[in-house]
């Protein structure tokens, strides 16, 4: 800032003025931005700064497209989209006389998880004597810090797992259909939910406690091509025995009443579909042995 004086005469007169001069320099360099360089899409409010620059009277701030925010100060707050592309920021001092050398910053954008797949394991079982099963995901999901694993529902059983892997102890004797799922989660938040595993559990009660009897099943051949032989031999039992097939979701799918004798008796089960079944023998009162059959024709 400089005052200027002139005068001026004639020899008989001087006249004088003066006028002051004030020089104004352009902004200085703007310094690093500080705030996050790794931040995930979506988020909101997050703050970028910098330190005041010298003759700076308000400041620019340019933002990628699908990043949103306001400011002429030296800080702004900033809404990040889903879908912002190669994000950064970059801000300019500027004042009357012009603008100063920017400063920027690139931001790497984070996303939570893609969803796994559908888990693995088990799709059938009983739950009288299979109370744990292990389930697992095959292929890892990139970016994933952990994995939450839920039973549904909550009354089959419980599940433990935050990895690749989870175990289910099932409640014993409970018997329906469970389904199995997992998503992934990182500091991002959590992703969707993979395709559920269903799982059918039923109830296969073991030999029962029947002291007055003692009673030995054979069945062959199993695997069973349509003829299944069933060898039955019974001490101190005189009521009649009831044979019934079971399905693996509990459905009765045959039944035949026999003698409490010694016997091998041959049932035509060709009309089942191949698949996984239950043979049970009971009296009228007591279970008294039960044996997994195969059908494959």
């Amino acid at each position: 800032t400089t005052m200027y004086y002139a005068e001026v005469s004639d020899g008989t007169e001087t006249l004088t003025d003066s006028v002051l001069v004030e020089v104004f320099q352009l902004p200085g360099n703007a310094g690093d931005i500080s705030g996050p360089a790794d931040i995930c899409a979506g988020s909101e409010m997050v703050l970028y700064e910098i330190d005041p620059v010298a003759n700076a009277t308000h400041y620019l701030w340019v933002l990628t497209e699908g990043m949103y925010g306001s400011s002429d100060s030296t800080s702004i707050l900033v809404n990040f989209s889903l879908f912002t592309s190669d994000p950064a920021v970059t801000v300019t001092p500027v004042n009357d006389c012009g603008m100063g050398v920017p400063s920027s910053l690139d931001i790497e954008l984070l996303f939570k998880p893609d969803a796994p797949q559908m888990p693995v394991g088990p799709d059938t079982l009983c739950t009288t004597t299979d109370t744990l099963s292990t389930y697992v995901l095959t292929t890892p999901v990139p970016e994933t810090d952990a994995y939450e694993w839920v039973l549904f529902p909550e009354d089959a059983g419980t599940i433990q797992g935050n990895g690749l892997s989870a175990d289910v102890h099932w409640i014993s004797n409970w018997a329906g259909e469970a389904l199995i799922g997992v998503r992934g989660m990182n500091e991002c938040g959590y992703s969707d939910w993979a395709v559920p595993f269903a799982v059918h559990t039923f109830n296969c009660l073991g030999l029962a406690d029947n002291e007055s009897a003692a009673t030995i099943l054979k069945i062959y051949p199993n695997p069973s091509k349509g003829i299944l032989n069933v060898e039955i031999i019974a001490l101190n039992i005189r009521d009649e025995i009831s044979i019934n097939i079971w399905d693996v979701y509990g459905r009765k799918m045959f039944d035949a009443i026999i003698s409490g004798t010694r016997e091998t008796i041959r049932f035509d089960i060709s009309f089942l579909p191949d698949g996984i079944y239950i043979i049970t023998l009971s009296d009228q009162s007591h279970l008294l042995a039960n044996e997994k059959i195969v059908v494959n024709k």
